[in-house]
């Protein structure tokens, strides 16, 4: 069908506007596509980067904290903070790794 005889029949216009539409809708979708895969990508290492300077600065915190409770807490205690700070501080490492 021509565009002269597709203008006079208004049937064929619409299947021809319809088709415009969904063509329109495929490519808008296209680009969306690859807008959100570039954004998943940037969120997922922005996290990688943001989790890996917590952990780093939890750890240094949690030093800190067991250098000034080391000398205050004596004893059974003491052994018990050492122990558990020394099996917990690892595991931080294992997280983003």
């Amino acid at each position: 069908m021509t565009l002269v005889t597709s203008y006079y029949l208004q049937d064929d216009g619409e299947l021809d506007l319809d088709e415009i539409i969904r063509s329109l809708q495929k490519q808008y979708a296209h680009v969306q596509a690859g807008f959100i895969s570039r954004d998943s990508k940037n969120l997922k290492e922005r996290f990688k980067t943001d989790g890996k300077s917590i952990v780093l600065h939890t750890q240094i915190a949690v030093k800190s904290i067991y250098g000034q409770l080391d000398t205050a807490i004596k004893g059974e205690a003491g052994k018990a903070l050492k122990k558990t700070v020394d099996t917990t501080l690892p595991k931080y490492e294992k997280v983003f790794s």
